[in-house]
């Protein structure tokens, strides 16, 4: 049987082409379909896919907390700004309130809360029983508050909104708007980001943004530079989840400040949701005010003051307030071993309780003194709503 050719192979090479076997076996069974690129889609296409998202989504309530920075300054340790925002067709409620630097939410003598029920703008400061009434001359001021940060990180505006941008406003949004400019194109390659294959639109010399179909072509990154404008803004969106059928928000935002000639960012805010509702049946009272006793109310169309009956009892939190900010400042001075000294603490706390001193006699509130003032048109004297 020697020399002759059986047609076999050699018995020690069966190992290796079974090993062979096995690697090609297991790659194809192994293999990862959305790791590769979609298919191309054409821009109408994509417009479209995201029109039908944004009209998914009619209202939105969202709490988060934002956090700001600056080069060279460490992000930790600086104030959190918690905010909730809610939207109903043109309607927004946004309440915003900050703690850190040794202070607690309570402690925020700047914390306040914007009602916009589409017509009417009402600025409230609880701690300082203060409103401010706009509403012929709202303008621009009404234009920024319907698009209110997170809004514009998104690139969402509610469908029921029809609000017209001013003239010489450069407004990033809504997104499907954008993508409806003529300018607008496709990159020739799909690029990453955040480990997805994204689609680029390209809108020069305004606009990239990286559209995520994965996640029903929400953004991925975003960066816009409106024309005159000295800086670009990024906009790095991520931790994708699902709100509704084919809709997906971000939990996790980056907003950053880019200068031009160096392409560093100089200031960013980053953002993290704490939670999210969709399309609830919000009553029309979340958008108006209705001030508490003793409210001093600023109408700023008529430039006059009035004030809600009552708010005696309101005396006892305005001195608390007063009081927990200057034991917070105090007990800031000994831990820090008088490195900073007394006077900025010591100042402030004057300043508070001079506010509070100016209040009470200027526009008293206790029914023993002066006349009752009441309270601005469209505005009653029911207790205010609960911020969150």
């Amino acid at each position: 049987m020697r020399g002759r050719n059986t047609g076999m192979l050699p018995a020690s090479l069966a190992p290796w082409i079974l090993c062979l076997c096995l690697c090609l076996c297991g790659g194809a069974a192994g293999y990862d379909a959305p790791d590769a690129p979609p298919p191309r889609l054409s821009l109408g296409q994509i417009r479209n896919i995201v029109s039908i998202s944004h009209d998914r989504l009619r209202d939105l309530m969202v709490e988060y907390t934002a956090r700001d920075s600056t080069k060279g300054s460490p992000e930790r340790g600086t104030p959190v700004n918690r905010r909730i925002v809610q939207t109903s067709g043109a309607s927004r409620f946004v309440s915003s309130i900050h703690s850190g630097e040794g202070f607690e939410e309570n402690l925020d003598i700047n914390y306040n809360i914007i009602f916009y029920n589409g017509k009417l703008i009402l600025e409230y400061y609880p701690h300082f029983f203060f409103a401010k009434r706009l509403e012929g001359g709202a303008g621009r001021y009404a234009f920024k508050l319907k698009h209110e940060f997170l809004l514009e990180c998104l690139g969402w505006c509610p469908p029921g909104d029809a609000t017209e941008v001013p003239a010489g406003v450069a407004v990033p949004y809504p997104l499907p708007r954008v993508l409806s400019d003529t300018r607008c194109r496709i990159a020739r390659d799909l690029e990453r980001v955040g480990g997805s294959w994204c689609y680029v639109i390209e809108r020069p010399p305004v606009d990239r943004i990286w559209l995520d179909p994965s996640v029903g072509f929400a953004m991925r990154r975003r960066e816009w530079r409106p024309e005159g404008f000295p800086t670009a803004t990024t906009y790095e969106l991520s931790d994708y989840r699902e709100a509704l059928p084919e809709v997906w928000l971000p939990w996790k935002i980056r907003r950053s400040a880019i200068d031009p000639h160096s392409g560093s960012s100089d200031r960013s805010t980053s953002v993290e949701v704490r939670r999210i509702e969709v399309n609830a049946d919000v009553d029309a009272g979340r958008f108006e005010l209705a001030p508490g006793p003793g409210t001093l109310v600023y109408d700023a169309d008529a430039n006059r003051y009035s004030q809600v009956k009552g708010g005696l009892h309101r005396l006892d939190e305005i001195l608390r307030l007063a009081e927990g900010r200057l034991d917070r400042y105090r007990k800031m001075s000994v831990s820090e071993g008088g490195r900073t000294g007394t006077t900025k603490p010591v100042f402030y706390a004057v300043l508070v309780i001079a506010a509070c001193l100016i209040l009470l006699t200027r526009f008293p509130i206790r029914k023993s003194h002066g006349r009752e003032i009441r309270a601005a048109p469209g505005m009653s004297a029911s207790p205010s709503p609960d911020p969150g």
